[in-house]
């Protein structure tokens, strides 16, 4: 099975690459993933974390795994997320689902993490396309135009994909070399970008958050 090593500006987490979504449960979950993985404040997403025990509406224990677990840098002041992925058909004919999400979170509060239930709603059908765009470049070998590209990002800190192209076009640099060497940039940390955006000449390039 064929893996990918995911990683933001502080953290990595290692997924198979499937289109069912391979170690994730549901394309949900998987896209859920790509939501916040690409925030620059999260420095880790964890997979079917953390497992508790918590009290149903009889008063019995019982167990519950969070489908995601995000961990935030100190600067955001946040603490540990955890998230259940479910779609909202399924949230709108089972009350008792909610009901049980409801004594979760509450469990979950208690132990000092915020709990979120995500609706595909809430998340980017494309990131997932987006993020093995960008990363079928991480092999390429670098470009001349790696150091224009950093010293321009290092000037003006952030800029769309179309700027750049047009900042760099006149240093006799053409487009067809630039966009594939940012893409590689971008897959290996030196720049960032937000998955959750269709990556087109619109699409924002920043320097990595330190």
């Amino acid at each position: 099975m064929k893996h990918h090593r995911f990683t933001n500006s502080k953290g990595t987490i290692m997924v198979r690459d499937t289109e069912s979504g391979g170690d994730f449960k549901s394309k949900l979950e998987c896209h859920g993933f790509i939501r916040w993985v690409s925030q620059m404040d999260v420095v880790l997403v964890r997979l079917q974390k953390p497992q508790i025990t918590y009290l149903d509406k009889d008063g019995v224990k019982r167990r519950y795994t969070g489908d995601l677990e995000v961990l935030f840098h100190p600067r955001a002041n946040r603490r540990p997320l955890v998230i259940e992925c479910k779609y909202s058909a399924m949230l709108r004919r089972d009350p008792g689902l909610v009901e049980k999400l409801e004594r979760v979170g509450d469990a979950m509060r208690r132990l000092g993490r915020d709990f979120l239930v995500q609706t595909e709603h809430d998340v980017h059908a494309d990131g997932f396309k987006m993020m093995k765009f960008v990363f079928s470049h991480r092999n390429n070998d670098p470009h001349p135009a790696q150091q224009e590209i950093m010293d321009c990002m290092a000037l003006h800190k952030s800029l769309t994909l179309g700027q750049l192209v047009a900042a760099l076009r006149t240093n006799l640099v053409s487009q067809c070399e630039i966009v594939p060497e940012v893409w590689r940039l971008v897959a290996v940390q030196k720049l960032a970008v937000n998955y959750n955006e269709i990556l087109n000449h619109a699409a924002k390039i920043s320097l990595p958050s330190v």
